[in-house]
């Protein structure tokens, strides 16, 4: 799978989570409900975006059947796109609990989800490893840049 692909994927699912989160701002009382509703509708056309472009990745992988780790993400993603279903069908009735509910439910569910997607942290050892090399400060790009730094000129 190409990590290009996948991250660009996560966009939508980002701006899925990320929206919700950002909805809890105008104050629900004030703004009409249509503006919930269509902002809703647009995270959930988001979420269901990432959802379908990421079982299509895991689906034309050649590596078989996928792990573990994949099905939980995407177990994760498909409860977060239900509950923010359920959240924006919340929106049409005068329940205000149900939809209060509905809403943090929605935000739990997005937020499994996006810890499900990230990748899993590498830890850096003292020895030198052939697939996480760190430069020392002086030699790294930025140390050019610097004034007065050692290897640089120094701007």
């Amino acid at each position: 799978m190409s990590d290009f692909s996948a991250c660009f994927l996560l966009i939508f699912g980002q701006m899925a989570v990320g929206g919700l989160f950002a909805l809890a701002i105008p104050p629900f009382a004030v703004i009409e409900r249509g503006f919930f509703k269509s902002t809703a509708a647009l995270f959930l056309a988001c979420a269901l975006l990432f959802l379908a472009g990421r079982v299509d990745l895991v689906l034309r992988r050649d590596e078989g059947l996928a792990g573990a780790g994949t099905l939980v993400e995407l177990g994760a993603w498909l409860a977060f796109v239900v509950a923010l279903a359920r959240y924006l069908w919340t929106l049409w009735g005068e329940a205000g609990a149900r939809v209060a509910r509905a809403y943090v439910t929605a935000l739990a569910a997005g937020t499994v989800a996006l810890s499900a997607t990230a990748p899993p942290s590498r830890r850096v050892s003292s020895g030198t490893s052939s697939t996480c090399r760190r430069s020392s400060p002086a030699r790294s790009p930025s140390a050019r840049w610097r004034p007065g730094s050692a290897s640089g000129t120094g701007t």
